[in-house]
């Protein structure tokens, strides 16, 4: 699927940097890219900049006169502008450039008039249904259209109050704000949730690079959707977690197509992870085997939410959901699995006989010697569950997502999590360590991701861990609300800093606007500048405009294809040249690019991946060798263009052949 943000589809304004190169005789043609959007020097112009960064476009702060020279600016309220700065940026948004500001003094001189203060705590916004509530009450002057502005479109609005406003003066158009959205400590996605994508969109800004590191949650009973829409909604994900509980139904008719999603999300070069939910199997087993149904301390069947719960600690049962899932990762070409949230919602629960026989003593009187055996219990249920997986012999990437116990050890020793020790069983299972964090923290923004990925640094290696961000309801007043706009993509930026990986709940939750713009936000870490990008792991750069396919590296040719490239690790310069030098390049790869190198025939790539390294290349190859030694070559047409190819999971040196 393709990202809506970023470019528009014209580009007003916008700077090409012409780079000479040296030489002799005939000038050689000379390499070119957008150059980032610029947000003028101010106190908050960096959380601008995150914030941009986090909605897909490529920006930095920089100087008045960059961004007048580009022909489009964001200018942050209290921004020092030289004396004669406001009438500079009326002449360039007159002469037809483009400015986001929420500066009072200087939308007084682009026309804009205030009302009287009034003080509310919500406003209606324009691409979201519904209310979106403050934090707090804070005054505000609205904005007012001074005659000479000939359209003013409100996008925020408190009644007849607009907040936020995009407008047209002469040739140029302003996006308006009337508060500052970074005022009180805030990052701007509490007061204006589309304020990002909104200045991007407006400015035209270039966009910025992208990763695909998102991990998405899908469950294919609760949505709507072929196999193949399915996967071509999920196109821009690194892996789908699919949920495994809608096969084995008495009637055969009703069970889910999984191999038709899998092979469909193969060819787009995603990854296809088995989403295991213990305690809970599937409706069959709570059917066919009442005695293993897991109890409360009441003496009732034991569910949790959507989860009817079995006894895994009873060693019979154990074996019959052991079945059941051997059963599901044998049929299916699953990547990997993801044994996800065992634990136990309240200290009401094990109470199945066995569990209570294995505890030997009353829980009610002994409740901290119990909480104890709770957290023994779910890391070991883990760690038996990660050695039955690994004793199939198949080359299984295993996670287990746990809930964690830091941001609220009072409810992470309720659940039954200990994450110290949920991380050191998955480091001896070779698998990834999701954290989820807890429903008490979702109210704290997403900077609790931020201090959450700093958290499990010292328990993971950065590759081996990830964080999950619930996509749920609960941040608007209106009742489909859920996570969306900056708010999710400044928490998809915070968590995925470190590792370069998310994981997302779900794609049943996620609005259809913010899947485009998940790539972009994976890759809010990497800094962009006017000649160069640089992330901590490898990412997808776009050329500036059609007909610009080959791409210098460092000065240098390196493999493109489709108009991008993907760029190594580390700070590199980059440029694109116009025209095509016809060789092969990679499109995607599920893993981290050390190198590439293409020849007219051939594409030599050198990479490291933790499980299945899809690859999708521009043209159809003849042949792979991997490490030197020729391999059998499986090709999935992809109906986005290319063609997709398995890569084995660790660092290889892959030679495709065409």
């Amino acid at each position: 699927m393709s990202s809506t943000l970023g470019r528009a589809a014209a580009t007003v304004g916008a700077l090409v940097l012409v780079v000479g190169l040296a030489g002799c005789g005939k000038p050689r043609q000379r390499p070119s890219l957008e150059l980032p959007l610029i947000v003028v020097r101010a106190p908050t112009a960096a959380k601008w900049v995150s914030l941009l960064r986090a909605s897909g476009a490529a920006s930095r702060i920089g100087t008045l006169d960059e961004a007048i020279r580009r022909g489009a600016a964001v200018v942050p309220a209290h921004a020092s502008l030289p004396p004669d700065g406001e009438r500079r940026l009326r002449a360039l948004v007159t002469d037809g450039g483009r400015l986001v500001t929420a500066d009072g003094d200087l939308l007084r001189a682009l026309d804009f008039g205030f009302g009287s203060l009034v003080r509310f705590d919500r406003v209606t916004v324009e691409g979201l249904p519904g209310v979106v509530r403050w934090p707090s009450s804070y005054g505000v002057r609205p904005l007012v259209g001074s005659p000479p502005r000939r359209i003013v479109h409100p996008l925020a609005r408190h009644g007849r109050s607009i907040v936020l406003a995009s407008a047209r003066l002469g040739r140029g158009r302003v996006l308006a704000s009337a508060l500052d959205p970074f005022q009180f400590g805030l990052t701007g996605h509490e007061v204006l949730p589309l304020l990002g994508r909104q200045a991007a969109s407006l400015t035209a800004a270039p966009r910025g690079p992208r990763r695909y590191g998102a991990e998405i949650y899908l469950d294919p009973g609760s949505v709507s959707g072929t196999p193949e829409q399915l996967a071509g909604r999920l196109s821009d994900a690194v892996a789908v977690h699919v949920a495994g509980w809608n096969v084995g139904f008495l009637d055969p008719s009703f069970d889910y197509p999984y191999q038709r999603l899998i092979a469909a999300l193969h060819a787009r070069g995603v990854r296809v992870y088995a989403w295991l939910e213990p305690p809970f199997v599937d409706s069959r087993m709570w059917n066919d085997h009442p005695e293993c149904r897991e109890k409360t301390s009441q003496g009732r069947d034991a569910v949790d939410d959507w989860r009817s719960l079995i006894a895994l600690e009873n060693d019979r049962c154990f074996k019959i959901a052991w079945r059941v899932w051997r059963n599901l990762l044998a049929r299916f070409d699953f990547d990997g699995v993801n044994v996800a949230e065992l634990y136990f919602a309240s200290p009401s629960l094990p109470y199945h006989p066995s569990a209570l026989v294995q505890f030997g003593k009353n829980p009610a009187t002994n409740p901290q010697e119990w909480l104890r055996f709770r957290r023994d219990l779910v890391v070991r249920l883990n760690r038996k569950i990660v050695e039955r997986i690994r004793s199939l012999g198949k080359p299984l990437d295993v996670e287990l997502t746990v809930i964690d116990d830091q941001l609220d050890p009072k409810l992470g020793r309720r659940v039954g999590s200990d994450i110290e020790r949920l991380a050191q069983a998955a480091r001896d299972g070779g698998a990834t360590l999701q954290v989820e964090d807890p429903y008490t923290t979702w109210t704290r923004g997403p900077s609790r991701y931020a201090v959450l990925s700093r958290s499990i640094a010292a328990l993971m290696p950065p590759q081996r861990s990830l964080l999950d961000i619930n996509v749920v309801p609960r941040a608007y007043a209106y009742p489909t609300a859920t996570m969306t706009g900056a708010e999710l993509d400044l928490s998809i930026a915070n968590a995925s800093s470190r590792s370069g990986r998310v994981a997302l709940f779900s794609a049943g939750t996620l609005l259809p606007g913010d899947l485009g713009s998940v790539a972009g936000a994976v890759a809010g870490a990497a800094v962009t500048g006017d000649t160069y990008v640089d992330a901590p792991w490898s990412v997808v750069v776009s050329a500036p405009e059609a007909g610009h396919g080959r791409f210098l590296l460092d000065g240098k040719p390196w493999p493109a294809a489709h108009g991008r490239a993907i760029v190594p690790a580390g700070r590199h310069t980059v440029s694109w040249l116009a025209g095509d030098d016809g060789r092969p390049g990679l499109l995607r790869l599920a893993g981290n690019l050390l190198a590439e190198r293409a020849t007219g025939k051939t594409l030599d790539v050198s990479y490291d991946a933790l499980a299945s390294a899809w690859s999708v290349v521009d043209r159809r190859p003849s042949s792979l060798m991997v490490d030197g030694r020729k391999v059998a070559l499986s090709v999935a047409a992809d109906p986005d263009g290319g063609f997709a190819v398995r890569l084995p999971a660790g660092r290889h040196d892959v030679r495709f052949t065409f």
